[in-house]
């Protein structure tokens, strides 16, 4: 038989944001310094600082409860399985929630708490693109122009009217 040794490898003795008892993973509290932060924890795991500008969480889901057509949840499984061919294919990682995290924030608004909960349980990714269940890729050769939003901490699609409107 061949022995098989694993290294363990742990976390450095030096606090990160992850020991503060402020730190919460809810919406309600607000995250000040997130840059500082994450760029304190890199300094502590420089594994994750090689590439990490271009390292990219797809993040999407659905609501918890099956869907009332019988085929929405087949139609479901088929988009997700296009999504993770697609981060296969471009390197990304992809997460998939159906909670409801918080109980006021249901529909739409169901993802602003996953997405809070994957920029703090990840913070080795620079981008977390939240892309809609029903969404598809059908272009696989896409890639999102990075560069271009090097400047930017959040890249909202949209009509200006129905995003920015007052």
């Amino acid at each position: 038989p061949t022995e098989t040794t694993y290294e363990v490898v742990l976390d450095p003795p030096e606090k990160t944001f992850y020991d503060d008892p402020q730190l919460s993973y809810s919406i309600e509290k607000s995250l000040k310094q997130w840059d500082k932060k994450r760029s304190e924890w890199f300094q502590l795991h420089p594994s994750f600082a090689a590439g990490a500008h271009d390292r990219i969480l797809l993040v999407t889901g659905s609501q918890p409860s099956p869907c009332k057509n019988p085929i929405g949840d087949h139609l479901l499984l088929r988009c997700f399985k296009n999504k993770v061919d697609y981060c296969r294919i471009h390197n990304c990682e992809v997460y998939y929630s159906n909670l409801h995290l918080h109980p006021k924030m249901d529909s739409y608004w169901s993802k602003l708490p996953i997405i809070r909960s994957a920029m703090i349980a990840h913070p080795e990714v620079e981008w977390i693109w939240w892309l809609d269940a029903d969404a598809i890729f059908t272009d696989m050769e896409f890639k999102i122009p990075l560069e271009r939003y090097k400047d930017h901490n959040l890249v909202v699609h949209g009509w200006s009217n129905m995003v920015y409107a007052e």
